[in-house]
């Protein structure tokens, strides 16, 4: 079965359209995730997924120092902290980043980054970092030398990632899955800005159906896991909410 998305970016559509099933993948051993943070790594250990979305705008990263942090994308910026840098895509995160489209600060804190780089393998060549195999496209993991399912964005990865290591309770940061409206009445994607191209809100609201079928089958097979997100006003309406000053301080 395929998923059809209104976008004009190819890359999205073409991570979109793929069959469910058939592109598993395994990884060089030497740089396989599993080698170096084995499942279970995090057993009953907290842990704060930090996502890109606008409602972190403004908000005091250095609150999660000393805990378990797994950083999207862009989000090691503002962690460097992070246990985990997390991405899925070569071409609009790694080489942007490498390129300089980000700015040489950010190419030089990839670089220094002291946490575990993690990208997902897609048969996509990426230096020094570690590989996570790709298993499928979506549904609850049982092991990172498995693989986990990508759900078409780095967020699901991510949180795929984080039950594989038996975090719990695990919490979402920036998980809005919707874009808001800036003083010049512009929408806006991220808490933070830079990105070379524009991803539109239909493309984000199309991950929502993949985290409400993921939690549907979390239920069945991991029914002592909280996922909490910690902004009440997001669009992904799944998983239970907290509030961000109950749980940091």
């Amino acid at each position: 079965m395929r998923v059809s998305v209104r976008s004009n970016d190819k890359r999205v559509r073409e991570i979109l359209n793929l069959k469910v099933g058939d592109y598993k993948t395994t990884v060089p051993q030497s740089r396989s995730l599993h080698r170096y943070l084995p499942d279970g790594s995090w057993k009953r250990q907290r842990c704060f997924i930090v996502g890109g979305g606008p409602s972190l705008k403004g908000f005091d990263f250095k609150r999660l120092e000393g805990e378990r942090v797994i950083a999207i994308n862009r989000a090691y910026l503002d962690c460097p902290f992070a246990d985990i840098m997390y991405f899925m895509d070569k071409n609009r995160f790694y080489r942007w980043t490498m390129d300089g489209k980000f700015g040489e600060k950010a190419k030089q804190a990839f670089i220094n980054f002291n946490g575990l780089r993690v990208f997902i393998y897609m048969n996509h060549e990426v230096p020094d970092v570690l590989y996570v195999p790709r298993a499928g496209r979506r549904g609850v993991p049982f092991s990172l030398q498995d693989g986990i399912n990508t759900g078409t964005n780095s967020g699901y990865g991510a949180l795929q990632i984080a039950i594989c290591l038996q975090a719990n309770p695990i919490y979402l940061l920036g998980f809005d899955m919707k874009h808001e409206i800036n003083y010049d009445g512009k929408e806006v994607q991220n808490y933070h800005s830079g990105y070379p191209h524009y991803q539109p809100e239909s493309v984000v609201h199309s991950f929502i159906k993949g985290f409400a079928e993921l939690k549907s089958e979390l239920q069945v097979s991991h029914r002592s896991l909280r996922i909490i997100n910690l902004n009440p006003d997001s669009a992904l309406r799944c998983f239970e909410f907290g509030h961000i000053k109950e749980v940091l301080w």
